[in-house]
Parts: C-alpha cells; sequence; structure tokens
C-alpha cells in the first residue's frame, strides 16, 4: 500500500500523466477558440504530448505557450490552407447533398471524405515535424508527404487516432453528452498523446539524425 503512494511509483506516475492531460486539453481547447491559432495550438500541445511521453513534462503550462508563441507566424502558412479547405469540403458536400442521382452524390461524398482523410495523412506529421524542427514550410511540408506515404500503418493509427471522437459523434447521437464529457476532459489531448506515441519511433531517429 505504501508503494501507491510513492511519487515514483508507476500508479502516481500514471495520475500525474492524467492531470496532465486534462490541463493540456483544457489548453487545446482554449487555443482553438480564435480559430486562427488553431495551427499553433495543435503543434504547441504535439509538442507537450511528445515532452510528456518521455518524462519531460512535469506541468505543461509554460512550455505549452512558449511553443504557441513560436509556432504562430509559421503556423498560419498551413493552418490557413487547411480551413479553406475543410470550409470548401463543407460547402462540397452540402452541394452533392442536394444532388438528385443519390449514386452520384455517394460518389462524390466518398472522393471529399478520402481527400480529407489523404489531407489528414500529411497533417498529422506537418505538426510534429514543426513542433521540433526549424526548417521552412515546404521542407517540412515535402517530408510530411514522404512520412505519410513510407509509413502507412503509423499514418493510418494516427489517423484513426484523430477522427475516432468525431465519427462517434456523427455515428452514436444517443452518446453525445458522453462525447461531449469526453471531449472537455481529454477529447483532444488523448489523441495528440496517441499520436506522439504511435510517433515516437520515428521523431527519435530524425531527431538523432539532426544532432548527428
Amino acid at each position: 500500500m505504501r508503494r501507491i503512494f510513492d511519487p515514483d511509483s508507476p500508479f502516481q506516475r500514471g495520475l500525474s500523466d492524467a492531470v496532465i492531460l486534462v490541463e493540456l486539453n483544457i489548453m487545446t481547447l482554449l487555443g482553438l477558440l480564435p480559430v486562427v491559432s488553431g495551427g499553433a495550438t495543435l503543434v504547441a500541445s504535439a509538442r507537450v504530448s511528445a515532452q510528456l511521453l518521455r518524462g519531460e513534462a512535469p506541468r505543461p503550462w509554460r512550455l505549452w505557450w512558449q511553443h504557441f508563441r513560436a509556432a504562430l507566424l509559421p503556423s498560419l502558412a498551413w493552418w490557413l490552407p487547411t480551413l479553406g479547405l475543410l470550409g470548401l469540403a463543407w460547402w462540397e458536400n452540402r452541394w452533392v447533398s442536394g444532388l438528385a442521382a443519390p449514386g452520384l452524390a455517394g460518389i462524390l461524398s466518398g472522393l471529399i471524405i478520402v481527400a480529407l482523410l489523404l489531407v489528414l495523412a500529411v497533417l498529422v506529421w506537418l505538426v510534429t515535424l514543426q513542433a521540433f524542427f526549424s526548417n521552412a514550410f515546404l521542407e517540412h511540408l515535402g517530408n510530411s508527404v514522404l512520412l505519410a506515404i513510407t509509413r502507412p500503418l503509423r499514418t493510418a493509427a494516427c489517423v484513426a487516432a484523430a477522427v475516432a471522437l468525431p465519427l462517434a459523434w456523427l455515428y452514436a447521437p444517443v452518446s453525445r453528452l458522453a462525447i461531449f464529457w469526453a471531449l472537455v476532459l481529454a477529447g483532444l489531448s488523448v489523441p495528440l498523446y496517441l499520436t506522439a506515441w504511435l510517433q515516437r519511433p520515428v521523431l527519435d531517429a530524425l531527431l538523432a539524425e539532426a544532432e548527428g
């Protein structure tokens, strides 16, 4: 029983990480509220998640704010186009749903979903690369596309972690209250943490290569 209350015990470390994930979730939600700062928010939260995984972020507020400020302007290069693509996809989906031919509408809706998943497959790497490296945007973009292609299983798992909650919201309406509270508590930080865990071997290799 005494070991449970030991600060270095697995139980206490797990409890501490859970509290930090809730804190990180609050920061991420607040950072997304202005919309235009969404890119910097994701970059900062990805950085904190990766360092938390390594035991390097005991209290993330200052670390998050530091990386948020550093990423605010550079992230606009990909975040604003992403917002534009999301708006275009929403408009196209509305247009497609109004078509008189259900078969054609289904095909076009499927193509829109595939296009969004491909964009997300690149973004899950782009966010991580910007969080840890100071390359130019086009270099980050090229490397993200390369990583998405050469690590398809990791990429698919990262995308699945990102879309799990939105899909649950869409296809399980009876559970929306529970999903809402999951989102408030850790619905953003947990996918970011899972993504950091999935990408860790690749990121470690890239960091070692950069340092070498």
